[in-house]
């Protein structure tokens, strides 16, 4: 077998089946968000670059920052599947070779995208650090390298044996098994948007909230509450989506004022809600849901009870936070946070009802035809 066709029809199978799953998470009114969150954070990032204080702190900031970059997209693809080690076992050399088009694919992405971060903190870079072209180039070359060298050692480390390091042998069964993990992150991805088949989330209990999920009201009266406050959270994507959105509008208060910043917190309020909304119909094929039976009122108030609170905690805090950068509360302020208060209600009743009707409108469908 062509070790080139082999690299390049699993790497174009693979980016078919992102693309397939790709339309749903960027569906029109995705697009259009996305699009508001860049261009007003291309704005904030032009206040910035006038208003920041040239001090030890700052420079410390960007370089920390330059140094965590090499943490994004370092894990390597290398295309190697669970029956790869079975199949190619009389010839393990088309499959060194496959894992070494795999890596350098990897490595050449993860240094192209390195070099755009890069490139992006330029202008910062040149108010901190230096104004010298050549130190900046420098900088970059150095990133881009590291990043380069940390992907390889990534590869190098997940194909070695552990009892014995220096064997020239490769572990195929942990590289398959980083192989699906990574493939799997991926899909987890397109899992906030639509049901990807195959796809798995993890579960992981937490002791610290179980007194907090005791103390949740309505839980007697809409029974299907319980259910979701625990796949809130015990199910990864869920918890995490929520503190994540909320570390990035207290970075949007920082960094922004006045209605741009209002406009970025209302643009993070619909992106969550485009990703938690789901969550609504993680029981919709379970025996149960059919059995008690859970109407479409019932699954719509207990979403209204599990998001009412969670989005009355992010405002709560963002707007704690905002009067204190502020430092001063005057009529636009008030008419700022009145315009997000409105938001989220029209988000928490009008936004997940719709949405939970359309799903349960195309559920009935499916089962009747």
């Amino acid at each position: 077998m062509n070790t080139n066709q082999l690299f390049w029809g699993r790497l174009i199978a693979q980016w078919r089946i992102y693309q397939k799953y790709l339309k749903f998470a960027l569906n029109d009114h995705a697009v259009i968000a996305a699009l508001f969150l860049f261009v007003a954070t291309l704005f904030a990032y032009q206040q910035l670059l006038q208003n920041i204080s040239i001090n030890r702190w700052t420079r410390l900031a960007l370089i920390l920052v330059l140094f965590l970059s090499l943490a994004i997209f370092k894990t390597p693809a290398t295309f190697i599947k669970p029956a790869d080690a079975v199949f190619f076992l009389g010839d393990e050399a088309i499959l060194r070779r496959l894992w070494q088009r795999g890596v350098t694919y990897s490595m050449i992405l993860s240094a192209v995208i390195q070099l755009l971060l890069v490139l992006a903190l330029w202008p910062l870079m040149q108010v901190l650090l230096t104004n010298e072209p050549f130190n900046l180039l420098i900088v970059t070359i150095f990133f881009v390298g590291a990043k380069l060298i940390l992907v390889y050692i990534r590869a190098r480390q997940t194909s070695r044996f552990n009892q014995v390091p220096n064997a020239p042998l490769m572990d195929w069964i942990a590289i398959a098994k980083a192989e699906g993990e990574r493939v799997a992150r991926v899909m987890g991805i397109f899992n906030f948007f639509i049901d990807v088949p195959g796809v798995q989330a993890q579960f992981r209990r937490r002791l610290w909230l179980d007194h907090i999920l005791s103390q949740w009201p309505d839980q007697t009266k809409l029974p299907y509450l319980k259910f979701l406050l625990r796949t809130f959270a015990r199910k990864e994507p869920y918890f995490s989506l929520w503190v994540r959105m909320g570390c990035f509008g207290i970075a949007v208060i920082f960094l922004t004022d006045g209605w741009l910043q209002t406009g970025l917190l209302a643009g993070l309020l619909y992106l969550f809600m485009a990703q938690f909304v789901p969550i609504g119909f993680s029981y919709q094929h379970k025996i149960f849901d059919r059995l008690l039976p859970v109407t479409l009122k019932d699954r719509q108030r207990a979403l209204h009870r599990l998001v009412g609170p969670l989005l009355g905690l992010y405002l709560v805090s963002w707007l704690a936070l905002s009067a204190y950068s502020a430092q001063q509360l005057d009529q636009n302020w008030l008419i700022q946070a009145g315009c997000l208060v409105f938001w989220s209600l029209c988000l928490l009743f009008l936004y997940t009802d719709r949405m939970t009707a359309n799903m349960f409108k195309r559920r009935k469908t499916r089962a009747f035809t």
